[in-house]
């Protein structure tokens, strides 16, 4: 891969030394192969036996080794060194025949540093596998597993356009620390799925930028920890991670099929780092020359930043970490493709040193997805939903609810930016007016190194009907700490309420955009397993004046509109009758008769005297108190319960008032009766108030 800018080009061949025996040192006595299977390779003390230039292309290794391999299937298979190899290997499939021709297909950084090529193989067909280092003098030992696969169906099908992806995530290099933040950088070889060659022009605003950022997964949450400035892309190889390369002949342009290597060290020098303030990711445009162009400094400047502690494995026993890379084109977005640029892989902690931890990739990459995705391969339970701005860009929300086993969840937000430039400047969630929240939390990633953006966390607050977080209007501040593109911010809060399917909307920052987008996530439920929540509010012992204290209660809820809700009236006078009234216009405090009116106008009576032909139901719960004090129902559709009450079938589209009751609302319901024992003649009084919300 390009280690560093200088040295790009500059090969060496290694002085002749021993030849080794097992994968033999000379392609004319390649060691002898066949079928599936894994063979050892050692190239410690191997010379170079075959072409050092032009690039992995035409089969570029140093310190080589040799097999030729027999074919027993005819079929596609995949040949790779990703178990066990210790250096930065290449592997390059060549026709019979010493000295060898034009590679038929090479590989390099695919796992991590090591290699994978594709060979359309014939059976009975032999082939030369050739197995070396990178640079002149990189030399190791390893695995060469020979197995059935095939190339991405990208290869076969490419995008229209050009199509720049990243194929391989390649290694991740350890800058030190200053005072309490540690820097690291992230190898990435990019691939052109596309089907026109990609703009690789150095010294102009038409070539990709490559930014990194480094997440965690801990106790149910995922975090980004780091983001880094955006290295500028100065110069194009050709070369065969993902499928066949159409070499296009300049270092100005990725072919179609070709991939390119950016080694972890190269994506770390600093004078070649531009903010990203100065991109608009969606169109992939951005300043050149850029801000703080040349530019070095100390060694966490311009690089990916993560606090140290945050990841020390005694401080965090239980935490998964992850590295992801993003590449960002003016003609890859201009041909639509801007949507799959990103890419994810395991990161492991080592051991601690010079201020900071030894970082290293594991495992395969996870192409074309952005880390977020980790979280839910971690964690089936979360969802994961992608929301487009319109004619814009992408973000990805991420929701979950754990149950605390107390009665209550937590709640789990976070949305990641993909490419948006109009950005997210608030998040809100839906709440049922009763739902308690408690212990309202934000998390983000700081802007470093001279970004011109306020690092001040969101405020959350929450409302009878929502919690919401929110940053400084760009009205006010155009550089407010806004969720910009390749970055993910978090929201958490712990609500009395179970989750549900429901939406959560996202309130743009810039102007030029719709001002929100809704997007599908879990949200707390208006009651506990989706059942309709109630409160007693106006509580007749504290509140109402004298006379009979009837209170209206309930025993049983259904599990939303269509299944009833059980109100119970008891404690009245004897042989008077009353009838219910509703509201959605909230509580009150009203003092009329002997009692209070606890419901805000307007109000409406259930009574069976209200056509059916006016849309609105002909229910009647005029009754009559009994011997028991229990409130009896007498006529209309409110069904008596033997004794105990009326059923009152809530459930029923519309209300006295004409209007229709819907899932979340909150309604309230209070019982009128005559009580002539105060006053006798023409008196009256008032149960407590049922507040009742709908899931």
């Amino acid at each position: 891969m390009k280690t560093s800018q200088l040295a790009l080009g500059s090969f060496l061949l290694l002085a002749p030394g021993l030849a080794y025996g097992q994968g033999a040192n000379a392609c004319a006595s390649a060691t002898p192969i066949s079928g599936q299977g894994v063979w050892s390779v050692n190239t410690l003390s191997a010379t170079t036996d075959g072409p050092t230039t032009g690039g992995c292309a035409n089969g570029n290794a140093f310190n080589d080794v040799w097999f030729e391999w027999t074919a027993t299937t005819t079929e596609s298979m995949s040949v790779h060194l990703c178990n066990g190899t210790n250096f930065d290997s290449v592997i390059a499939i060549y026709d019979p025949g010493c000295p060898v021709g034009a590679a038929l297909s090479c590989g390099d950084d695919y796992c991590g540093l090591q290699s994978r090529t594709f060979l359309s193989a014939v059976s009975g067909q032999s082939y030369l596998v050739r197995v070396g280092g990178w640079g002149a003098g990189t030399s190791g030992t390893g695995n060469l597993t020979i197995e059935p696969g095939s190339p991405p169906p990208e290869c076969a099908n490419p995008s229209t356009g050009a199509d720049v992806v990243i194929g391989s995530l390649n290694g991740i290099t350890d800058w030190g620390s200053v005072g309490s933040i540690s820097a690291y950088s992230i190898g990435t070889t990019s691939c052109n799925f596309g089907d026109t060659n990609l703009n690789w022009i150095s010294s102009s605003a038409n070539h990709p930028v490559i930014g990194q950022n480094i997440y965690r997964f801990e106790n149910g949450r995922f975090e980004q920890l780091g983001q880094s400035w955006l290295k500028h892309g100065f110069l194009a190889l050709a070369e065969e991670l993902c499928c066949n390369c159409t070499n296009p002949g300049s270092g100005s342009l990725l072919g179609v099929g070709c991939s390119d290597p950016y080694g972890s060290g190269l994506n770390g020098d600093q004078s070649g780092l531009g903010p990203k303030s100065q991109v608009n990711a969606f169109l992939g445009t951005y300043a050149y020359p850029f801000f703080a162009q040349g530019a070095t400094g100390n060694a966490i400047y311009k690089r990916c930043q993560v606090v140290t502690d945050e990841l020390s494995p005694s401080l965090h026993p239980t935490a998964s970490y992850y590295g992801e890379g993003q590449y960002v084109a003016p003609d890859d977005a201009a041909a639509g493709n801007g949507f799959n640029n990103a890419a994810w892989v395991d990161i492991n902690v080592g051991t601690f040193s010079g201020g900071s931890w030894n970082l290293s990739l594991s495992g395969e990459t996870h192409t074309k997805d952005p880390a977020i995705r980790a979280w839910q391969e971690e964690d089936p339970s979360v969802t994961l939903t992608d929301a487009f701005v319109p004619g814009e860009g992408l973000f990805i929300v991420g929701s979950n609810a754990i149950d605390n086993n107390d009665g209550t969840w937590s709640y789990e937000y976070a949305v990641f930016n993909l490419n948006s430039d109009l950005s997210c400047g608030s998040f809100t969630v839906p709440l049922a007016p009763v739902t308690v929240v408690t212990d309202i939390g934000f998390h983000d990633v700081d802007s470093h190194s001279g970004e011109p953006y306020d690092n001040t966390d969101w405020p959350g607050a929450s409302t009878p009907t929502d919690v919401s977080w929110e940053t400084v209007p760009y009205a006010t501040n155009p550089n407010a700490n806004a969720l910009r593109w390749g970055t993910l911010y978090n929201f958490r809060f712990v609500a009395d309420a179970s989750p549900t399917n429901g939406q959560v909307e996202l309130g743009l920052f810039k102007p030029g955009g719709p001002a929100s987008i809704l997007v599908d996530a879990q949200v707390p439920s208006s009651g506990s397993d989706g059942e309709a929540v109630f409160e007693i509010l106006c509580d007749p012992a504290n509140d109402h004046f004298q006379g009979n204290y009837v209170k209206l209660d309930t025993s049983s809820f259904g599990t939303g509109i269509g299944s009833g809700v059980h109100i119970e009236a008891t404690d009245g006078p004897i042989s008077e009758f009353g009838f219910l009234l509703g509201s959605a216009g909230g509580a009150g405090f009203n003092p009329i008769y002997s009692g209070i009116l606890c419901l805000q106008l307007p109000t409406g009576r259930y009574n069976g005297n209200i056509a059916n032909n006016q849309g609105v139901p002909a229910m009647d719960s005029l009754g009559q108190f009994d011997a028991t004090g229990l409130f009896q129902s007498i006529t209309g559709n409110a069904t008596s319960t033997g004794g105990s009450g009326f059923d009152l079938p809530l459930e029923l589209p519309f209300t006295p008032m004409g209007q229709t009751i819907s899932p979340g609302e909150t309604w309230y319901f209070q019982l009128w009766y005559r009580d002539q024992i105060v006053m006798p003649g023409d008196s009256a009084n008032f149960s407590n108030l049922l507040q009742v919300t709908f899931p």
